[in-house]
């Protein structure tokens, strides 16, 4: 149990652990001293005492042992704040250290208490979106710059289990794309090709996900009913589809904040990122459900900018009949406002192409379909537009 309150072993310990800090009291005779009280109270019954000591633990034990005490203690405490404080010890390792840290992962792994790290399909007693916690949240987070930033075996090995077999692990490998917005058009550089494993991991997940969405497609259109596992991989793959939809919109650099549409818009589109995700979203534009569809159009919108052609034609793929987007507010204002702004400043991308000219027609018809008085006002003034 926790006692937050300021006693005076608390602040005591508190206190050591903030002069070990110092250099010069870590090469001061006393400071011996200091880390033997510390290291006694690293083991201590109350989960305070054991927080606050561990704090440094990587100050009390020999550098040679620490990965060896992480190890043990992260399988062997049974405070989440306590667990917490040493995954963070461990995350801060993770520069300097990438092997030993991915070693202690893998030692971790024998514990059936990291069953994140073992493998086993989630189970589905939760609401997707609820199966997660903050512990895990940060073993993710290590594993992704240890996989990710350094290649180590063990967190590539996860990582590649979980990108191989997405549908088993929605919550897992959807907080896993979340992470990864970090490293999908970072401004800093890198000697590995950071951005290109982040994205081939991507358009794995990608690819199982419109994989069954097409299986749940073709099952109902031949008339038959969805089995229990089709329909738990249609659910799962939604939710990754929403989830990947999601970091690509936020790390493509297409947010603004509403408070900034007063300023000068001084957005501009990463070429690489842009290469590499438009695969992806031109994947994804096959999945019928609203908030995949419209944070792909927000997202195709802004890369419109260097690719206008080629976003026209994904956005007239997302808003197609029968998809559900065609029925929703936002779809109309974001969709036909890019359609009025390209015809208005980028005229010929559309009229001097065939291709442009059937999508135009085909995102027109889309609109009408459903009642929109905007869309049938462009039907009206077409041949004001094409003059």
């Amino acid at each position: 149990m926790m006692a937050w309150g300021s006693t005076t072993l608390n602040c005591g310990v508190n206190g050591l652990g903030r002069l070990l800090q110092r250099p010069e009291w870590r090469d001061h005779e006393e400071g011996t001293k200091i880390r033997a009280v510390l290291h006694h109270f690293i083991d201590d019954d109350d989960d305070t005492l054991r927080m606050l000591s561990s704090m440094v633990l990587n100050l009390v034990v020999e550098p040679e042992d620490l990965f060896d005490e992480l190890a043990t203690r992260l399988i062997n405490e049974s405070s989440d704040s306590v667990r917490e404080v040493l995954l963070g010890i461990l995350a801060n390792q993770v520069p300097a250290h990438p092997d030993a840290c991915d070693g202690c992962l893998q030692e971790m792994s024998k514990a059936t208490r990291w069953r994140i790290l073992v493998g086993e399909p989630e189970e589905n007693s939760q609401p997707v979106n609820a199966r997660h916690s903050e512990i895990e949240d940060r073993v993710t987070q290590i594993l992704l710059a240890l996989g990710i930033g350094y290649g180590t075996p063990f967190a590539s090995g996860v990582i590649d289990r979980w990108s191989d077999n997405p549908l088993q692990y929605p919550a897992t490998v959807g907080r896993l794309v979340a992470f990864m917005r970090a490293y999908m058009n970072p401004s800093w550089t890198s000697v590995s090709d950071v951005q290109g494993i982040v994205f081939d991991v991507l358009t794995r997940i990608a690819n199982h996900v419109v994989g069954a969405a097409n299986d749940a497609k073709a099952t109902v259109e031949a008339g038959a009913t969805l089995s229990t596992l089709q329909s738990e991989d249609f659910s799962s793959a939604g939710w990754l589809a929403m989830c990947i939809a999601r970091e690509l919109y936020h790390s493509s650099g297409a947010f603004r904040p509403a408070n900034d549409e007063t300023l000068s818009d001084e957005r501009v589109v990463a070429p690489r990122f842009c290469s590499l995700s438009f695969p992806i979203i031109e994947q994804l534009a096959s999945i019928p459900a609203a908030s995949v569809a419209h944070h792909l159009v927000q997202t195709l919108v802004f890369l419109s900018r260097l690719e206008p052609k080629r976003a026209f034609l994904a956005i007239a793929r997302i808003a197609t009949p029968g998809s559900g987007y065609e029925y929703e507010s936002l779809a109309e204002s974001e969709v036909l406002g890019f359609v009025d702004g390209l015809l208005a400043e980028r005229r010929g991308v559309i009229l001097d192409d065939e291709e442009c000219l059937r999508a135009l027609r085909h995102i027109l018809d889309t609109f009408v379909a459903v009642g929109s008085d905007q869309a049938i006002h462009r039907v009206q003034d077409l041949g004001e537009l094409f003059r």
